[in-house]
């Protein structure tokens, strides 16, 4: 008889009740801001009810109950070895409605987790501990129940006021308790959000940039709306993926305006706790931003680049016809007075940009002359024209011809009259030797003035700085045809130079 002992003891230990087997008994637990751990055991339990939706093998249950604090929760079930642990959640009763069913990692020694945000504060909700496993256990576990406090700016009513500012002056912001208050509206880029934060600034330039940094956990959007919450929509973006960031950058704000800037978790789920910065940074416009205040260019026989530069360029400009930009997004202008039938426009290339300019004669709105967008991203363009009329003034519109991105990159404009007379008592007496040349060169002036000396290609790009009165070495220069300008003082002059 004393043989069958431990095994009688052993049965009636396995087969007692657990505590909270039942959902009547469940047993309360509480939230914390951090992860506060309540042990659980599967001893004893069996399965009450139908089994859960995501694990139709379950062969065991046990409940407990809490009071949502917050909308958005976070529920931790920690995994044991020997068992593949699930829960669901239902609301308001052991019989209400089933909102979470969770057994996404179906493998001995796996726990689970997530974060909900559609929490009812106030609200009784049930949580059903299960054993995905057909056979039974005798195993504990651990859960706990971690609310999250919403963010300030968790709704639009609350935005976070953001001030322009010429430099990104990035501030840090969290999606821990955020809600989804937003709408989605038709056209959106951000279909299915799960959590949304709000700000809201007050344009200072027509060109605005707002800026989003990524995270890791997060795959970051945005939505811009005009005036208010309920706006129209003005902007949406959402092109990247987790941890890459946002930016939008348009020239179309309207200055003194209110702009609403929605944050947004792309996805559906998981929710993020992450942290993230945001900025807004104002471009002011360039002088020249208006054919009205056309910069005029100094006329040279070689090109003299001046610094030109998009950031902050609207758009103002006419569609020529024929035209070989259509759809430009930005421009800037400048002009010059003829000298010569022939000249020459350049515009350099830079990084990010394909650079183009049209020609008009007389006025902003004068006769179209000519049109140059032959190259790619950072070329840049030239063009000689031959028929212009000396003593005229000449408007060039230099646009940026990609319709997106805007551009905030500097580059350089010249024009050249390769012609262009020098008064007698201006010029200045020089030689170069000897030309052509492959390796080596000499410039020297009478009477052994010195001087500098500027080597430029026919794209009128200066490729060279050298001293006059010493060797210089063009070994580096590619075979063909140069425009050395040498000057001294107030005095100058061209050679042309043939490199071998």
């Amino acid at each position: 008889m004393k043989l069958f002992l431990p095994i009688l003891y052993l049965s009636l230990a396995f087969s007692a009740a657990a505590q909270n087997d039942a959902c009547t008994d469940a047993i309360e637990i509480f939230p914390s801001s951090t992860c506060q751990a309540v042990s659980g055991s599967f001893n004893g339990a069996t399965i009450s009810g139908d089994v859960p939706i995501c694990a139709d093998g379950a062969s065991q249950d046990v409940w407990y109950k809490f009071t949502a604090t917050q909308q958005m929760m976070g529920i931790t079930l920690f995994g044991t070895a020997g068992v593949s642990n699930g829960f669901e959640v239902y609301a308001e009763g052991c019989t209400g409605n089933r909102i979470i069913c969770r057994n996404i990692n179906n493998a001995t020694g796996s726990g689970e987790n997530i974060q909900f945000n559609n929490f009812t504060i106030g609200t009784v909700y049930y949580i059903r501990v299960f054993n995905a496993f057909s056979a039974p256990t005798t195993n504990t576990f651990s859960l706990c129940l971690q609310d999250f406090a919403p963010p300030a700016n968790d709704n639009c009513a609350a935005a976070t006021v953001l001030t322009p500012a010429t430099t990104c002056n990035a501030t840090n912001f969290t999606l821990s308790g955020a809600t989804l208050d937003g709408p989605t509206p038709v056209g959106s880029c951000s279909p299915n959000p799960s959590q949304d934060v709000w700000f809201s600034f007050t344009a200072t330039t027509q060109m605005t940039g707002i800026s989003v940094s990524g995270s890791s956990q997060i795959s970051v959007g945005l939505q811009v709306y005009q005036d208010s919450c309920s706006g129209a929509l003005f902007a949406c973006r959402n092109m990247n993926g987790a941890s890459s960031g946002e930016t939008i950058l348009l020239n179309t704000f309207t200055i003194g305006q209110t702009y609403l800037v929605r944050v947004l978790n792309e996805y559906a789920t998981p929710l993020s706790t992450a942290d993230f910065t945001i900025c807004v940074q104002e471009y002011p416009a360039p002088s020249n931003d208006l054919c009205a205040n056309a910069i005029p260019l100094q006329v040279n026989q070689s090109c003299v680049s001046t610094v030109a530069g998009f950031s902050g360029a609207t758009l103002d400009g006419p569609v020529s016809t024929p035209t070989c930009n259509p759809n430009p997004s930005q421009d800037i202008w400048y002009s010059f007075t003829a000298t010569n039938a022939t000249m020459t426009v350049t515009i350099f290339g830079a990084a990010g940009i394909s650079n183009a300019f049209e020609l008009y004669a007389g006025s902003c709105g004068g006769a179209f002359v000519g049109c140059r967008n032959a190259n790619g991203d950072s070329q840049g363009e030239t063009l000689t024209f031959t028929t212009l009329t000396p003593g005229t003034v000449y408007f060039i519109r230099v646009v940026n011809a990609y319709a997106t991105p805007l551009s905030v990159a500097s580059f350089g404009v010249c024009v050249v009259d390769a012609n262009l007379a020098i008064p007698e008592t201006d010029r200045l007496p020089m030689s170069l030797y000897p030309n052509p040349s492959s390796e080596f060169v000499t410039i020297e002036m009478a009477d052994g003035v010195q001087g500098k000396a500027n080597f430029f290609n026919l794209l009128g790009m200066k490729v060279l700085e050298a001293d006059t009165g010493f060797p210089v070495d063009v070994r580096g220069l590619t075979a063909g045809i140069y425009i050395v300008e040498v000057k001294s003082g107030n005095k100058s002059g061209n050679i042309r130079f043939v490199k071998q």
